[in-house]
């Protein structure tokens, strides 16, 4: 779910995650049919708003019902996510809302082949987003390696500060 909204997004995108929101509370609470149906509405809402696509199509993995309905689905979110992903003027928040539209995706859509016999397919995906998470963690990898040798640098330092003698 959303821990804040962009301010750049249409009022139909805002709306779509409302409803979003709600269906998933009724999904946590395994009212599926009711989480599907106000998923559908947020698309209905907001049809280029790649992430009701993907909601709903975990809810129908959930119930392990419609499994072509959920690859549609999924097959959408990652379209419309990599499309608009493709401006070059895009809000950082937003950014990372597709970006983790795709990180959702992929490895649902993965399952999903996976559940109907296509392992090629699920690897394909499972693939995507390792190759997604090496280039989009560059600050993170970044970070890491200082961390390391910060860490490194201050275990070099006490042990030589337990090796000296006392005076």
């Amino acid at each position: 779910t959303y821990k804040s909204i962009p301010p750049v997004l249409s009022d139909a995108e805002k709306k779509a995650i409302d409803l979003e929101k709600e269906g998933v509370k009724f999904a946590e609470v395994g009212q599926l049919e009711e989480a599907i149906k106000l998923f559908t509405q947020a698309i209905d809402v907001a049809p280029n708003w790649p992430s009701s696509y993907n909601n709903r199509a975990q809810a129908y993995r959930i119930k392990n019902e419609h499994l072509n309905l959920a690859l549609d689905d999924l097959n959408k979110a990652i379209e419309l996510a990599r499309e608009q992903l493709k401006c070059h003027d895009i809000d950082p928040g937003k950014r990372r809302i597709l970006e983790n539209v795709l990180k959702q995706a992929y490895p649902q859509r993965g399952l999903v082949k996976k559940d109907k016999g296509d392992i090629d397919g699920c690897n394909s995906d499972f693939q995507k987003l390792k190759e997604m998470s090496q280039t989009q963690n560059y600050y993170s990898k970044l970070c890491h390696e200082a961390v390391t040798e910060m860490m490194r640098n201050a275990t070099q330092f006490d042990n030589k500060s337990q090796n000296k003698p006392n005076k």
